[in-house]
């Protein structure tokens, strides 16, 4: 005799996929000042002087200078380095940050 699923014991659903935890990378990205490609052609993010480098556990987030108020210590708040620079973008490098993004109060 097959045992019956719990979640429909309990007046759930008995899909397990309604239920999965939505997907760390399906987060809108917010991290970027501008609209990526809209700046000069051929530059990317990771060359522009407001990109920000972040470690910790010695894993590298990047994220924008420009958006700091909205950073958060998840990937919503990230940047891709290969991504094509916005209009806000300035020359230079990626600068280290040692910002610590405050926790998202309950």
């Amino acid at each position: 005799m097959a045992r019956p699923d719990q979640r429909a014991l309990f007046g759930g659903r008995s899909n397990p996929r309604a239920y999965a935890p939505a997907s760390v990378f399906s987060a809108k990205p917010n991290g970027y000042a501008a609209a990526p490609g809209t700046g000069p052609e051929g530059q990317a993010c990771g060359q522009c002087g407001h990109c920000r480098q972040r470690t910790v556990h010695n894993r590298h987030f990047y994220k924008c200078a420009l958006n700091v108020h909205a950073w958060s210590r998840d990937r919503s708040t990230d940047i891709l380095l290969k991504s094509p620079a916005c209009s806000r973008y300035e020359p230079g490098t990626p600068q280290t940050t040692s910002f610590v993004p405050r926790p998202e109060a309950d």
